[in-house]
């Protein structure tokens, strides 16, 4: 049944849109191509109204970019708590491992989807992020923005590589080899030239 949401205040848009993004994540978790999704389909989905839709949007890469920012928000939440723990090998090696697993709310479900799917905007916007996350760890290095483009890269290639094959990729040996990876740029980067 469509209903015909009545915007009368900023909250009533607040809603309407996180409806409309619960939408899209319900499409997308069942495997819709949000590229040939349409607007008619999304509004099926979220029991809205295209009056409601338009009201909001102009169309659904605007809804997909509200739902991805969303997703992502959850991701920055927990990355901040495993960020916390800072370079103690033991704890961080856990946060990590903790962190890549962390799969218990449905915008762990999306932001796998997306990560397999490898959305370009959600990927741009990933990648901002970690940037932004990982840069004090590599506050004291002359070439940190070179080396943290490249650790940046690497965490997100293991960590679609595990969502994709979990089986095959398990968590302890990513989170591992992440920290391993951190440790080894720690040590080329307190090396004096020869």
């Amino acid at each position: 049944m469509v209903t015909e949401f009545k915007l009368t205040n900023s909250s009533d848009y607040k809603k309407a849109k996180r409806i409309f993004c619960k939408a899209l994540a319900t499409g997308i978790l069942n495997g819709e191509d949000v590229s040939r999704m349409s607007i008619t389909r999304l509004c099926d989905l979220a029991g809205l109204s295209r009056t409601t839709f338009y009201a909001n949007y102009s169309n659904i890469a605007d809804v997909q970019n509200d739902l991805e920012d969303y997703a992502l928000g959850s991701f920055s939440g927990q990355f901040n708590s495993f960020m916390n723990t800072g370079f103690v090998p033991d704890s961080f090696e856990r946060s990590m491992k903790a962190y890549i697993e962390k799969t218990d709310n449905e915008m762990s479900a999306v932001l796998q989807k997306l990560v397999i799917l490898r959305s370009k905007t959600f990927y741009d916007k990933w990648t901002a992020m970690l940037k932004v996350k990982f840069q004090k760890l590599f506050v004291n290095r002359p070439d940190r923005d070179i080396v943290l483009g490249v650790f940046v890269n690497v965490v997100q290639y293991g960590i679609r590589e595990y969502l994709e094959e979990p089986d095959k990729y398990k968590a302890e040996l990513l989170s591992k080899s992440i920290c391993d990876l951190y440790k080894a740029f720690m040590e080329l980067g307190s090396k004096k030239p020869e």
